[in-house]
């Protein structure tokens, strides 16, 4: 019998001068602070991994994807999803619904909303109805607002299969 599990996700990263910015797998190559990170610091996949990890109960983005592996030194964080996927197959894990929340001074958010749902859908493999972006600029407050960091927050929704468990 399927059960339905709710997961949360969430990252925020400092912003420097002169590094790249990349969210839910888009580049704003003219906005001119970004990630100084091991990957390439997508907080909205970093985010949804978290999510998904916490419904199949099975860690963390790091149990996943250690910060100290050479081999996703600069690798783009919105492969992380496609590589997640043997774990949401081993429960039979299908996605109800991502919802993310981008929050961040700049760049602006919705001109780039629908390109982010469809990398984070074919990604994760799922419906693009199934993910939904929005970005908050936190009005000045925060260090989001103040455009010291962007953050991100996700819940999701899985349907599993309880007959099997998750083994991470």
């Amino acid at each position: 019998m399927p059960e339905v599990r709710i997961g949360w996700g969430y990252d925020i990263h400092r912003l420097h001068p002169g590094c790249p910015t990349v969210l839910g797998g888009v580049a704003f190559p003219d906005f001119p602070n970004g990630f100084n990170t091991h990957s390439d610091g997508d907080v909205v996949a970093h985010a949804i991994i978290d999510a998904l990890a916490g419904a199949l109960a099975v860690g963390s983005l790091g149990d996943h994807f250690p910060e100290d592996d050479p081999a996703d030194q600069d690798v783009r964080s919105i492969e992380f999803l496609e590589r997640f996927r043997p774990v949401m197959a081993r429960v039979r894990a299908e996605v109800i619904n991502i919802d993310c929340t981008v929050f961040c001074a700049a760049p602006r958010i919705a001109p780039v909303a629908a390109e982010m749902r469809a990398n984070i859908a074919t990604g994760i493999d799922c419906d693009v109805d199934r993910v939904n972006v929005k970005g908050k600029t936190n009005d000045g407050f925060g260090p989001e607002g103040r455009g010291e960091a962007i953050s991100a927050n996700v819940l999701v929704q899985l349907r599993i299969e309880t007959d099997s468990e998750p083994d991470g």
